[in-house]
């Protein structure tokens, strides 16, 4: 599923709408569910705040969602704002400090060409260490 989303909340909502509704198909557990769910809606966020042009239908953000055999998979994908692609850097080093790497199991941060994405990913089936659910 892909889709093209303008800088509005209740975009942002149905960011997260759409990564529970693959977690459901995956057959993840309730709280798994919740869990990817609020981290699409925070990855979704804070993508929204890295491409700049706040507010404006010139903010986009690219999502693909996808579902795997082991997986569920939620990317964003935006043009970082200049002034943002160092700040974008420095978060993918911290990437383990946010919030949403408490809620998946592995997040996935490329910049290139002045273009970033992040993909979550929630393993389904066999239980990871790191998985919640």
């Amino acid at each position: 599923m892909d889709c093209t989303l303008q800088d509005d909340p209740r975009l942002i909502a149905g960011a997260g709408a759409i990564a529970v509704h693959i977690a459901r198909q995956a057959g993840l557990s309730e709280h798994a569910q919740r869990d990817f769910h609020a981290a699409a809606e925070e990855a979704c966020r804070e993508a929204f705040e890295n491409c700049g042009a706040r507010g404006s239908s010139r903010a986009t953000v690219s999502l693909a969602a996808a579902l795997y055999a082991d997986r569920v998979e939620v990317a964003f994908e935006y043009l970082v704002k200049k002034r943002a692609a160092g700040s974008a850097r420095r978060r993918s080093g911290r990437a383990a400090a946010l919030p949403a790497s408490e809620l998946v199991d592995h997040i996935e941060r490329t910049t290139r060409g002045g273009r970033c994405r992040v993909t979550l990913v929630k393993y389904c089936g066999v239980a990871r260490p790191s998985s919640r659910g």
